[in-house]
């Protein structure tokens, strides 16, 4: 009974992942992740405080936390730019690890 319940609660989770990648990335494809413009290169010539993300960075961004494997370094740079604001939105929803520090690990008493 308890195999059946811990398998069912792993399904859910799959599912749930599965749901909120796709809704991720078809915000992307619309346009609808957006970043402030002091967060893009100077390529883009934005008269608003906001612009759509640009997609290349978003599909890179979900590649690497699909595949675990790094991202290049014009992206992780990018990120390291970021506003806190926005950084903290693409760490909610799982695209890039939390800025906040987290607490450390002690060993409890013996």
């Amino acid at each position: 009974m308890a195999v059946a319940a811990v398998h069912q609660a792993c399904e859910t989770l799959a599912q749930l992942t599965q749901t909120e990648w796709e809704q991720i990335n078809a915000a992307a494809q619309v346009g609808r992740i957006l970043v402030p413009t002091s967060a893009l290169s100077g390529d883009y010539d934005v008269a608003r405080p906001f612009a759509r993300a640009p997609r290349d960075r978003v599909e890179q961004l979900l590649a690497a936390k699909l595949t675990g494997h790094a991202l290049e370094a014009d992206t992780a740079g990018w990120i390291a730019d970021l506003e806190p604001l926005m950084a903290d939105k693409l760490a909610r929803v799982g695209l890039i690890p939390s800025r906040e520090p987290q607490a450390a690990a002690t060993l409890g008493p013996f």
